[in-house]
């Protein structure tokens, strides 16, 4: 899959240098979601991981006997699933497709070996996954905030 579009707006395919974006791009496959396809299900096994090539995906969280509430969008750009990094690699949310969505497919099985031979490439990989989480806690705090805060 070809990825010179998407380093532009990839926070992680921006930092590598040449050589690794060359290895990311060599294994990367494509995938496309209709609007409402789910990606992926809260705790199921995290096998892959994505980045958002084009469109809108929703990151979910499960209520019992309640549709689920979004804690957040992603859009172009963004990297799609971190739990494919962190044992035991289980998915966190849900993700669903809000447009016709374009993504980057990354194993994430492939991807660990890597990372285990190229330590600069894992520090800088954690890093990414360090700042997204980061965000993503962020923003699932302002959704609590909107869900209970109100009185």
């Amino acid at each position: 899959m070809n990825l010179a579009d998407l380093r532009a707006t990839s926070d992680l395919l921006s930092r590598l240098d040449d050589s690794d974006f060359a290895s990311f791009e060599e294994v990367a496959s494509e995938l496309e979601l209709q609007p409402d396809e789910r990606l992926f299900r809260e705790n199921d096994e995290a096998r892959r991981f994505f980045i958002i090539v084009k469109g809108i995906v929703a990151l979910e969280v499960a209520r019992p006997a309640r549709p689920p509430t979004t804690v957040q969008t992603l859009g172009d750009g963004a990297l799609l699933g971190l739990s494919w990094r962190l044992s035991p690699h289980r998915w966190m949310w849900t993700a669903r497709a809000m447009t016709a969505t374009r993504l980057a497919v990354f194993d994430a099985a492939t991807m660990r070996k890597a990372l285990e031979q190229d330590h600069e490439l894992d520090r800088l990989m954690w890093e990414v996954l360090a700042t997204q989480a980061s965000e993503r806690l962020h923003h699932a705090r302002i959704q609590l905030l909107d869900l209970y805060g109100k009185s």
